[in-house]
């Protein structure tokens, strides 16, 4: 049986694609980012979950640090229910179940 860190599934973070989309279209902005050492794959990977009140993002990638980088926020007014850095899977999937506890 999956555990709910291994259900989640990851998509180019949308800041990664709009830094290579920007990179495409505006060379200076790409030259601009090399300088700084900044590159579209630093943003990494991102999953969401959404139920009928709250919605999880979860972050992987250079750019959010070490481990993952999970948010719980309110879908009516975005206040942020939960959150933690530099996470192990274990640790998302403990605030995974706070979450699903929470509805």
């Amino acid at each position: 049986m999956l555990t709910r860190f291994e259900r989640l599934e990851f998509f180019i973070h949308p800041m990664a694609q709009d830094l290579a989309d920007l990179g495409k279209d505006y060379e200076d902005i790409a030259a601009q980012m090399a300088k700084m050492g900044v590159t579209p794959e630093d943003f990494g990977h991102q999953a969401i979950e959404e139920s009928s009140e709250l919605h999880l993002s979860v972050v992987r990638g250079k750019y959010w640090g070490p481990g993952y980088l999970a948010m719980i926020t309110r879908l009516d007014n975005g206040h942020v229910v939960a959150m933690g850095e530099r996470m192990t899977p274990e640790e998302v999937d403990g605030l995974m179940a706070r979450m699903e506890e929470q509805l």
